[in-house]
């Protein structure tokens, strides 16, 4: 199991409430805070949020459809009205046209890092949280709904192998690494 700080730890639903109603604030309209909310509700990778088009994008059908080169073909999602109402103004063809790539990759970064701060202390949260909470509060919600870690793993287009290592959660029975060989 990787390192784990609490700053990873996932959020509740109190807590992403109070952080979307903080999206009003002017402060708060940058899209590095609506693609994190929307990474909440999706469990889409930092990079493909990145990406992510508004072609990929059907708000009259609630879908949102990634096309994953690795797997050769396309996965299509559901979209929650809490992932829909998050998304901005269409403005460019990129979904979130203000989010930098440098950011995703240094996603421990101070400038990150106290944005997310200064955001949770003015939404009331009083615990600090980083860009990997986001993905952690996707896949316990998955879990809470009892989504078993196979289709879990399948959604995130990751391994169940790596699902455990990246998102250690307690419902998850332990493996022996060894026993894998």
């Amino acid at each position: 199991m990787r390192y784990h700080s609490p700053l990873h730890d996932p959020l509740t639903q109190d807590e992403l409430n109070a952080l979307r109603a903080s999206l009003s604030a002017k402060e708060f309209q940058h899209d590095l805070f609506r693609a994190f909310l929307f990474v909440c509700e999706t469990g889409l990778s930092w990079e493909d949020v990145y990406l992510l088009k508004w072609t990929q994008i059907d708000r009259e059908n609630h879908l949102l459809v990634h096309d994953y080169e690795r797997i050769n073909g396309h996965q299509t999602q559901r979209l929650s009205q809490f992932a829909l109402n998050v998304l901005p103004e269409q403005s460019s063809s990129k979904v979130f046209p203000d989010l930098h790539f440098e950011l995703i990759q240094d996603r421990y970064g101070e400038w990150c890092s106290s944005d997310l701060w200064v955001w949770g202390k003015r939404s009331n949260i009083k615990r600090g949280f980083c860009l990997e909470a986001a993905g952690a509060t996707f896949v316990t919600k998955m879990t809470a709904q009892h989504v078993d870690e196979h289709e879990l793993a399948k959604m995130l287009n990751i391994t169940e192998l790596d699902l455990r290592w990246i998102y250690p959660i307690r419902s998850f029975n332990p493996i022996d690494l060894m026993f894998l060989s």
